[in-house]
């Protein structure tokens, strides 16, 4: 039995948030509000003056120096997902990776939010932003096709697996200068999580035996999730600023129901995190801005349970994850912004693997618009188990399954499109 080179183009819906096998039903994020924000690769938590900032250090809203800020993001996300396993000769000699499977999808969905500026007090101001974000996208699909080791090598089958849903966060923020300390803003943010999402792997005979269904989970949430965060800027002055904000701990429970409609619960705990960011503006005409943001996300801290019939099983542990975020942005004379950034980060599942993000970005703007677009590129490589055993298609009790991982090599193209509304009461 062999698994032939084949290529899926398949255009689906999602989120910007990156989401690969291995990490469901946790999911992965890479949190990029608009579309400046992915130009600096995710940096600039302190000079994010957008109502994006609920995203990032809430204390930037209260940068925002317009009555009223209308913001709409177009996120696009492809990622190509190749499969390969090693080939071996008649003398057991290593030969190449062959490959079996090349998904390239396509995954776009928008979000937005606002912020408006208002009198508070005598000598400050307050700003209260409101939006939608997607907090993970579980949304993955992959098809394989299987074919006959004899002439012409005909298809008798596909292995599919489809993972859909998301979880949002509708989020609400306040910001403010403090009037006794001039260039200290604080900010906080809380949010609501609402969401579910639905897994199904199977196999698709082309004989008699039809489909057949290998796992199914349906999740739906249990309890309300509330997300919080709070942070501090300071600009120490007009070419440098500070900042710092935390984001607190939350968990999700789900009612699981699998394949055979039995129902269990599901805890999963998502970390603490803490950023720290930095912004320096050059004294040149052409407004050179350098953003740096380092952050730790405590993973090993939070656990993974389910609760079955049998008892409580804690699956394995997370690890914790080190960020470094640098971006670099000019404003030409012309009034158009250009961008430049590239983000570091391990994986939560295992701190041996790493993944770089690099990023581009430009836009032009007036006094009541902006216009943002930007991309990035980031890949993935790690080994993993075949995700469907060659003996569902092989009639033969002696056969012995193939035990050498796969290579797994994934490919992340990012774009987004950022439109900024901009009134002045």
């Amino acid at each position: 039995m062999i698994k032939p080179i084949f290529i899926v183009w398949l255009v689906m819906s999602a989120f910007l948030f990156a989401q690969n096998y291995p990490s469901y039903p946790v999911g992965q994020n890479w949190n990029f509000p608009d579309a400046r924000a992915l130009s600096l690769a995710g940096a600039g938590s302190v000079s994010l003056t957008a109502p994006g900032a609920l995203l990032y250090n809430p204390a930037a809203l209260a940068q925002i120096n317009r009555s009223l800020s209308v913001d709409l993001t177009l996120a696009s996300r492809k990622m190509e997902e190749r499969r390969s396993y090693p080939l071996y000769d008649r003398f057991d000699s290593y030969l190449v990776n062959s490959t079996y499977a090349l998904n390239n999808n396509w995954y776009t969905q928008p979000q937005g939010a606002l912020a408006v500026k208002l009198p508070f007090l005598k000598k400050s101001s307050l700003t209260i932003a409101a939006g939608i974000y997607n907090e993970m996208d579980y949304r993955y699909s992959y098809l394989e096709e299987v074919r006959q080791n004899v002439f012409g090598d005909p298809i008798i089958g596909y292995n599919r697996i489809n993972i859909d849903g998301m979880l949002q966060r509708y989020t609400v923020g306040f910001a403010m200068h403090v009037p006794s300390l001039p260039g200290l803003s604080l900010g906080i943010q809380a949010g609501i999580l609402d969401g579910t999402n639905r897994y199904q792997m199977e196999i698709n005979y082309l004989d008699a035996r039809g489909r057949v269904v290998l796992g199914k989970e349906n999740r739906k949430l249990s309890n309300t999730p509330l997300t919080a965060s709070a942070g501090a800027i300071y600009r120490l002055s007009e070419r440098v600023s500070l900042g710092g904000d935390v984001f607190l701990p939350y968990t999700l429970k789900y009612k699981v129901t699998d394949a055979e409609e039995d129902l269990f619960q599901e805890s999963i705990g998502y970390p603490l995190r803490l950023n720290a960011g930095f912004e320096y503006r050059a004294r040149q005409e052409l407004q050179a801005r350098l953003n740096l943001d380092l952050g730790y996300e405590f993973w090993s801290k939070r656990e993974y349970t389910r609760e079955l019939t049998s008892g409580i099983i804690t699956l394995p542990d997370f690890s914790d994850v080190l960020y470094v975020k640098a971006g670099i942005e000019h404003i030409f004379f012309n009034k158009i912004p250009f961008g430049l950034g590239a983000q570091y980060r391990n994986s939560n599942n295992s701190r041996g693997n790493t993944q770089t993000l690099l990023s581009v970005g430009t836009g032009f703007f007036d006094r009541q618009w902006r216009i943002d677009v930007a991309g990035a590129l980031s890949r993935l490589n790690y080994r993993w188990a075949d995700l469907f055993d060659d003996k569902w298609f092989v009639n033969d009790p002696n056969f012995v399954s193939r035990t050498a991982l796969d290579t797994v090599d994934e490919t992340y193209f990012f774009v987004q499109l950022s439109f900024k509304y901009l009134i002045d009461f």
